[in-house]
């Protein structure tokens, strides 16, 4: 089942995380390594066997940083992430997987379709996996990316059922 595929990870920088997994498992699934790749400048690929075309154009991924990013750092990547997007060879239906959305990418996703350069082709699937990805937003980027995911711009998952639950209760969602 061939897909037009786009995953964004952030934290390809160890050998030993999930990350870099989910990216082998996703291929596997679609039976897909012609998918795009979206990582940060500091990833090192030496260690992965990865086939997919990567794209190492983010600002660099700082964890000690993680949750806490500069606005200057989310405008920079979400920027950068535009211009890849528009890069891709993929014309239509295209999915935007990111399988470890943490805070920073779903500002990125959210700042995008609030200023309308996200492609209209692409359709994000985020998951998240704390429910703390979304209450560390801002308000009203919580409130947009909410909106986005009740309009169906979005669609959101967790990692698990309970997270979900937790997360419709909450927000709304």
């Amino acid at each position: 089942m061939k897909k037009n595929i786009i995953i964004l990870e952030r934290r390809l920088f160890s050998a030993f995380g999930h990350e870099r997994t989910q990216i082998e498992t996703i291929n596997k699934y679609f039976k897909n390594t012609s998918s795009y790749v979206i990582s940060c400048k500091n990833t090192s690929l030496e260690t992965m066997n990865l086939k997919n075309k990567i794209f190492l154009d983010l600002p660099e991924f700082h964890i000690k940083k993680e949750g806490r990013e500069s606005e200057n750092y989310i405008r920079t990547s979400a920027d950068n992430l535009a211009i890849i997007l528009r890069k891709t060879e993929f014309k239509s239906n295209t999915n935007l997987l990111i399988p470890s959305a943490r805070t920073a990418e779903i500002s990125m996703i959210t700042m995008l379709f609030g200023e309308n350069k996200f492609p209209k082709h692409i359709f994000p699937i985020v998951r998240i996996l704390g429910i703390n990805y979304l209450s560390d937003l801002p308000k009203e980027e919580k409130r947009n990316f909410i909106n986005l995911v009740n309009n169906k711009k979005i669609k959101l998952c967790s990692e698990t059922e309970e997270l979900l639950i937790k997360i419709k209760a909450q927000f709304k969602v």
